[in-house]
């Protein structure tokens, strides 16, 4: 079945959460918002080539037009994703506004929840936000929209990955998926405390999948090669990432893809021998030029 385009389209990075592996980092500061109009115009211009949408930041939710842009987007017939902190979904009234305005055109909400534990979400989200996410959620799936969770991994947060599982669970999210930190912003900026390596993390993140897949929950994981991931090769993201036009708000990139793979990932040569070289990415880069290759090991059996 072919993947539909899709257009990830940022409308600014203000946000009211100020997260210690943030890729934007420090642009909210000097870099304003997109106008109503100018978001609208992308979405007009978009709409015949792209099917869905990902409307994103920054924080969708904090701009106070947030409901008429997803009501033109709806309007246009896009199938609509929204990427948020989910904080704003904490008020019953924002969040039935909401998914009115969406017009039943949204497919999914892809919330950031980053632990079951308040203290280390905070921590990680440098603000007070844990309860209104969780509430969020849960306001969300009571009303029965299609919820998926993106939980970036960090040295911080990994080992709390089994009790978050049973909680995701427990909210009845569709899906959720461990994101290797992208090296990025303010993830850079925080790198030793903020990278981990990936042979602590795989082992907490395999038992997150066991606990969906029992529970019939679907669990990917991004950015971790498949050399760490066998007998969980099916849950590898990266083999359903569908074509994506990035428009953001200083520059657009029309095939996320060859960049991805092409500028911001990188493999070494003894990737070479391995079964999975052509359909593998590697990691970030930034990742083995910290932690080097010792800990990649190609696959040359199943």
């Amino acid at each position: 079945m072919a993947m539909p385009n899709r257009l990830d389209l940022k409308v600014g990075y203000r946000c009211n959460n100020y997260c210690k592996h943030c890729v934007i980092g420090d642009k909210r500061f000097f870099i304003p918002d997109r106008t109503t109009q100018q978001i609208k115009d992308v979405l007009y211009a978009e709409k015949d080539d792209y099917q869905e949408v990902v409307l994103t930041g920054g924080e969708f939710t904090v701009r106070n037009d947030c409901m008429e842009i997803l009501e033109y987007a709806a309007g246009l017939g896009y199938n609509i994703l929204i990427q948020t902190n989910a904080r704003r979904f904490a008020y019953s009234k924002f969040c039935d506004e909401f998914l009115a305005a969406g017009k039943g055109r949204i497919q999914t909400v892809t919330a950031a929840l980053l632990s079951a534990n308040e203290y280390c979400h905070n921590y990680l989200t440098g603000a007070n936000s844990y309860r209104q996410t969780v509430k969020g959620i849960y306001n969300l799936t009571k009303r029965k929209q299609s919820v998926s969770i993106n939980t970036v991994v960090t040295k911080t947060n990994f080992r709390t990955f089994p009790d978050l599982a049973t909680l995701l669970v427990r909210l009845g999210v569709d899906v959720f998926q461990y994101a290797f930190v992208h090296v990025l912003g303010s993830a850079d900026k925080n790198i030793l405390s903020v990278l981990p390596k990936k042979s602590l993390c795989v082992p907490y993140i395999k038992k997150g999948i066991d606990i969906g897949r029992k529970a019939g929950v679907q669990v990917f994981v991004e950015a971790v090669p498949f050399c760490f991931m066998q007998g969980y090769e099916k849950h590898v993201s990266e083999n359903y990432i569908p074509h994506v036009k990035l428009n953001d708000v200083t520059n657009v990139v029309n095939d996320f893809e060859y960049i991805r793979k092409n500028f911001e990932k990188e493999k070494a040569p003894k990737c070479k021998k391995c079964l999975y070289y052509n359909i593998c990415e590697g990691p970030w880069l930034q990742y083995p030029r910290t932690y080097g290759w010792s800990e990649f090991e190609p696959v040359t059996k199943k």
